[in-house]
């Protein structure tokens, strides 16, 4: 179509309605130039008392800072900001090492061309769904002309109302069934690049480095190499719900009573002393914070009342006694993983899944399969690149 050709050459450069400038030989750059020498007036000089008396000296030459052009990311900013990603993605992508920048501009051309092709046809599903509006509102129209005549089903005006709203909805379904490809593709490559972009947005462009990339063995296939990311996320889920260690459980159930004894005690230095009243705890609530997931953890926080911290402070060996004997009923300590061991498994299983993950990115461009890039495909991976893994709670 006319439309579209004019669109692909206008993505390719060629006859582009907005003429590079920078350029001496620019189109129009001479017209626009004599078209100012002749229309212009020439302004006069600045008076040297315009400013109160005081003169202006020019700066001494060189003094300017010299045009670079844009600024290299990678070397004034720590993270890709969002309003570069969005206004200016070459500019990124041309901060990013090899192979991370060719690919990051190959998805945002993947992109840009699916977007193209799951639109077409647009203009012809309008048009059979505008005919099928007016042939239904024709035959409603001899309806409404006979209110006391029945069409019947066999009768040829109702036979060929429902062939001609038949026929175009199946023109509307095959140019769907043409387009949906392609709506699968944008969406994948859509969904890798909102991941790419968010972990641009935290990550310091200078901890990038070139990865080793993965030459696929000929068993390897999508499929396969996809089942074992998924057998090994099964894996990683595995570690995170493994129990603690009963003394884990005890040394936290201590470290928590003994805190309550501490807000509980009732002191009798006064009474002794001048004869004076008790001193209770003057506080009704007390919070207790970080005992359950670190110090760090501000969510992890419960209230309770000055009278179970009395509580705690005059039968504390006996609650923790009574403690240790609910841990070891609930407890499971031969599946039961503490800190080390649970960091020393997630990085295993981490860095296996990294490199699987490599593998399936490195079929996915090899066979340019951009519709099966899985949504929670690490970014290093689909870039070629190596850096510091994604946030969790990004």
């Amino acid at each position: 179509m006319p439309n579209d050709d004019i669109l692909g050459a206008a993505m390719a450069g060629a006859n582009s309605p907005f003429p590079d400038l920078s350029s001496a030989d620019a189109k129009g750059t001479k017209a626009w130039s004599d078209f100012r020498a002749k229309n212009e007036t020439p302004q006069p000089a600045a008076d040297a008392g315009a400013r109160g008396g005081s003169t202006w000296t020019a700066p001494p030459a060189g003094s300017a800072p010299a045009a670079t052009g844009a600024p290299a990311i990678g070397e004034g900013l720590p993270a890709v900001p969002a309003h570069l990603r969005a206004s200016n993605p070459e500019l990124v992508a041309k901060s990013l090492p090899h192979p991370g920048a060719e690919r990051y501009l190959t998805l945002l051309d993947a992109k840009q061309e699916s977007w193209l092709l799951a639109n077409a046809g647009g203009d012809e599903i309008t048009e059979y769904r505008n005919e099928i509006h007016r042939r239904q509102a024709i035959f409603n129209r001899q309806l409404a002309d006979s209110p006391n005549e029945t069409i019947a089903d066999d009768s040829p005006t109702k036979i060929a109302f429902a062939e001609a709203v038949a026929s175009r909805k199946a023109e509307i379904d095959r140019i769907e069934a043409r387009r949906a490809p392609h709506k699968q593709r944008m969406h994948a490559i859509g969904q890798a690049l909102n991941s790419v972009n968010k972990y641009l947005t935290y990550t310091p462009i200078a901890s990038f480095r070139p990865a080793t990339l993965i030459k696929p063995a000929k068993a390897d296939s999508i499929a396969v190499v996809s089942d074992r990311i998924a057998s090994m996320r099964v894996d990683l889920s595995d570690v995170e719900s493994r129990p603690w260690p009963s003394a884990d459980a005890k040394a936290r159930a201590e470290r928590e009573i003994d805190f309550l004894a501490s807000k509980g005690g009732i002191a009798v230095v006064q009474s002794v002393a001048y004869r004076g009243q008790m001193a209770w705890p003057s506080v009704e609530d007390i919070t207790l914070r970080g005992f359950g997931r670190g110090m760090s953890d501000v969510y992890d926080v419960r209230t309770v009342s000055s009278s179970t911290a009395i509580t705690c402070w005059l039968f504390r060996d006996h609650i923790i006694a009574k403690m240790h004997a609910e841990i070891d009923a609930a407890a499971n300590d031969p599946i039961a993983l503490d800190a080390e061991q649970r960091g020393a498994e997630r990085a295993r299983l981490s860095g296996q899944l990294l490199a699987e993950e490599r593998l399936l990115s490195a079929l996915i461009w090899r066979d340019a399969a951009f519709h099966l890039i899985p949504a929670d495909l690490d970014p290093r991976a689909l870039l070629g690149l190596d850096g510091p893994a994604p946030r969790e709670d990004w």
